[in-house]
């Protein structure tokens, strides 16, 4: 079987099938990465491509209507075309079912609100211009279909415009562009939301200057750059701060009055020096600035400044060649280390599952693994427990909440959707029974309907003839069947507390994105929600809440829902950081996910195309099968220590013992001064983590009774590997200071900030990390790195302090 095509082998071959195969394999990694303030505008449109051009690499881009499939055609804007532009949803089902769609797009419209800008062929050796970076590195920007240019995006108006020679086009009005979700990794990229920046008036005029048709951008003469250049020359600034410049010369030069008048000559004669003291800045030629006096008291520069009032002293190491300055140290990794994934920690019978999922997907095992343990947390729900004492009645319900950490685009969607497939295939099953049982129900019900109503009228007959009569009981009316659920995807308190009326074991609420259900639990008025889960994490709690229409104080006797979903880093940061720092995180669910993982990227890939290895799946299904209770071999011992029909079990002596030395080990260090409270509270969770999850290991190998002390081991291993995870996550925490220094240094490496810069001059422009206070952070650790030196900066004119400067590393552009 031949490889697929790339991209580029497609275009050159003609082959509009082969192109359209790849171009949809890119919206599919690039899905996640699209903002949710983009896809929430009704304006989608899908596209074809019919034609290609291999001698220019292009192709066309044919619009079409995503409910209608048909083309776009007409006016644009007009009541028509507004209709059948689709939401983001249409978009995403009519590219899901016709294979011959190549992309979406975003239709550009006044009413959207939507500026875009288009470049082209701005990425060269996989590199972006560094003017395009420069424009788009604080938004949403992402790469072209063709792989050479960009589209960026804003909220707010503009001009629209094409520039063909520079390659600029600026759309607002008009037009569509393609969306891929292939994202530039920006600023926006590294600590990204949902929100798009808003458009500011200085980056509009520039956008719509580079977009006019003119296209031509004018160059400054080398006597402007001269002057402009020395405009800003500290010397020259402290000459006029000290009164003493008088004009500009031309060339370079500045006629000033010199600081030892009174002993020329000639001082007091009318006309003065005229052209005899001038200064020449360092940009004419000389490496530092200059003053020359023609007169017979010498040219000491150290005693001319010193009278100005100019400490050179300061402004010494700006004059340092780049090989005089020092080597910056690198910054510190904000990621501490962890440990790879050991598929030995797995029960024997999910292990091959996972490792196939993982080497078919070429991820890490990590990722399936996380997911898969969750689910089956929720398979077990409240239907074994466990006591990890002896003799106490500490009672453990397995519940756990799973959170795979990745950046867009690492296949942690598909991988947890595959390990979800056997709760999705044990609910489908569970339905159809529930299809049938209630059909039968409503017969039945009907059925007792009509014997209860010629029942009614034969009483009533008999009561007429004899009013003392005996009245026949109505027969009860048949109770009505439950829906078994296991998992649900509505994270609404009501809709949970619904499923769980009936599924008294619990179930497992699955997001394709965590920051979603933490960002619904923070939200003003859903405290409810957030009480809710707080309750659900331990699986044995009662809630009490009130629907419309269903009654008020409806009461769920024993609160189970297991969690299980993916979250970008960037999106991550926020919650971590509020949740620690008093935010609006400040929940206490973040720290309730005790299997929370943090991958290294895998770099080594390998294309492997193979089936799935069919007898790992049917004995991974098997376990979710049993552990619901619907296999062949399904059900549990029933201790009956807690509850009526649940299996509690402990461990047996040797597991007992060791449990027992790992549990002192633990409260150790948690009741010492050691940890930071941030991961105090985290491992405080691994109390019941441990002994949850050595009996979920148990239940999946089929192991009946008292648990064995391997399964323990796994469980203490499973801890182990965890924790530098949380480690890693917590760690934007307690470093915060490496964040807003590569924030910082990424500006400098853009050329958005200028040398001699003051902290001033970056915290006014409200770039993302870089507020007073992280600008003050920034740039004492890139100064003490090597990075930075400070200096300080006297006003153009009138008194005052001077103010501190930064002065940049040549070294640090590289």
């Amino acid at each position: 079987m031949n490889a697929p095509m790339t991209k580029a082998e497609a275009i050159a071959a003609r082959d509009v099938t082969e192109l359209t195969r790849a171009l949809r394999a890119d919206l599919t990694k690039g899905n996640d990465n699209i903002p949710g303030d983009l896809k929430k505008r009704k304006g989608w449109l899908v596209w074809k491509v019919t034609e290609i051009n291999p001698a220019t690499g292009k192709f066309n881009k044919i619009p079409i209507y995503p409910r209608t499939r048909k083309n776009r055609h007409g006016e644009q804007g007009t009541e028509a075309d507004l209709a059948n532009l689709g939401t983001w949803d249409d978009a995403h089902k009519a590219i899901t079912e016709d294979k011959s769609i190549s992309g979406v797009g975003l239709a550009l419209l006044p009413a959207l609100g939507v500026v875009a800008l288009d470049v082209d062929h701005c990425i060269e050796s996989g590199e972006l211009r560094d003017d395009v970076v420069r424009l788009t590195n604080d938004t949403y920007c992402e790469i072209s279909p063709s792989g050479t240019g960009i589209r960026a995006f804003w909220c707010g108006v503009a001009s629209d415009g094409k520039n063909h020679d520079a390659g600029f086009e600026l759309f607002h009005a008009k037009g569509f562009v393609t969306v891929t979700g292939n994202q530039v990794e920006n600023d926006y990229y590294l600590f990204a939301s949902d929100a798009i920046p808003l458009l500011d008036g200085t980056a509009q005029a520039e956008l719509e200057q580079l977009s006019r048709a003119t296209g031509r951008i004018s160059k400054v003469s080398t006597l402007g750059r001269l002057k402009e250049t020395a405009a800003s020359d500290p010397r020259l600034q402290a000459i006029n701060a000290a009164g003493l410049y008088e004009r500009d010369m031309g060339g370079g030069k500045h006629s000033i009055k010199c600081p030892f008048e009174s002993a020329h000559s000639d001082c007091g004669r009318p006309g003065g020096d005229g052209d005899t003291v001038y200064f020449q800045p360092h940009t004419n030629s000389y490496a530092d600035g200059y003053i020359h006096c023609s007169h017979t008291h010498g040219n000491d520069q150290s005693k001319y400044w010193e009278a100005i009032g100019y400490d050179v002293e300061v402004e010494a190491f700006g004059n340092l060649d780049a090989g005089e300055w020092p080597i910056p140290q690198p910054i510190p990794d904000d990621l501490p280390p962890v440990p790879p994934f050991d598929l030995a920690l797995l029960p024997d019978a999910l292990r091959p599952w996972i490792a196939d999922i993982a080497e078919r997907m070429q991820i890490c095992p990590d990722i399936p693994a996380i997911g898969a343990v969750t689910a089956l947390s929720a398979a077990v729900g409240r239907r074994v427990q466990i006591m990890p004492k002896a003799h106490d009645d500490w009672t453990v319900v397995p519940n756990l909440w799973g959170m795979v950490v990745a950046p867009p685009g690492y296949m942690k969607s598909p991988a947890l959707s595959e390990v979800m497939k056997p709760l999705h295939l044990l609910e489908s099953e569970a339905h159809r029974e529930y299809e049938i049982a209630r059909a039968a129900w409503e017969i039945q019900k009907e059925c007792t309907a009509i014997a209860n109503s010629a029942a009614k009228s034969a009483t009533l007959a008999k009561l007429k003839r004899d009013p003392a009569a005996e009245i026949a009981a109505a027969q009860p009316e048949p109770d009505e069947p439950i829906a078994i659920r296991y998992c649900v995807n509505n994270f609404s308190l009501e809709a949970l507390g619904e499923v769980l009326m009936g599924n008294p074991h619990g179930v497992l609420a699955f997001s394709d994105e965590i920051h979603g259900l933490l960002m619904m639990a923070q939200k003003p008025g859903n405290e409810g929600l957030n009480d809710f889960l707080l309750s659900a994490w331990n699986g044995d709690g009662s809630f009490t809440f009130d629907r419309i229409g269903r009654g008020l104080n409806r009461r769920i006797d024993h609160v189970c829902v297991a969690v299980l979903g993916g979250i970008q880093p960037g999106r991550l940061v926020e919650h971590v950081t509020g949740a620690t720092h008093g935010g609006a995180g400040d929940s206490g669910l973040v720290q309730r996910f005790q299997l929370l993982t943090w991958p290294d990227l895998r770099e080594e890939w390998q294309l492997v195309d193979r089936k799935p290895d069919r007898d790992a799946q049917v004995a991974a299904y098997k376990v979710f099968e049993q552990a619901v209770g619907r296999g062949d071999s399904a059900g549990f011992d029933t201790g009956g220590e807690v509850d009526s029909g649940v299996d509690v079990r402990r461990f047996d002596p040797t597991a007992q013992e060791a449990f027992y030395v790992w549990l002192e080990r633990l409260e150790q260090e948690l009741r010492g001064d050691s940890l930071p409270p941030v991961m105090a509270s985290h491992l405080s969770k691994y109390r019941s983590l441990v002994p949850s999850l050595a009996l979920i290991f148990a239940v999946a190998d089929g192991v009946q009774g008292a648990i064995p002390l391997r399964y323990l081991q796994q469980a203490i291993g499973w801890a182990e590997y965890l924790r530098p995870h949380a480690e890693r996550v917590y760690a934007c925490t307690t470093r915060p200071d490496t964040r807003h220094a590569r924030a910082l240094l990424n500006k400098i490496r853009t050329g958005a900030i200028a040398d001699d810069f003051t902290p001033r001059d970056v915290y006014l422009k409200g770039w993302s990390l870089l507020d007073r206070d992280g600008v003050t952070k920034a740039v004492e650790l890139l100064s003490d790195l090597g990075y930075l030196r400070s200096g300080q900066k006297r006003q153009q004119s009138g008194g005052g302090r001077p103010s501190i400067c930064y002065r940049i590393n040549p070294n640090a552009k590289g």
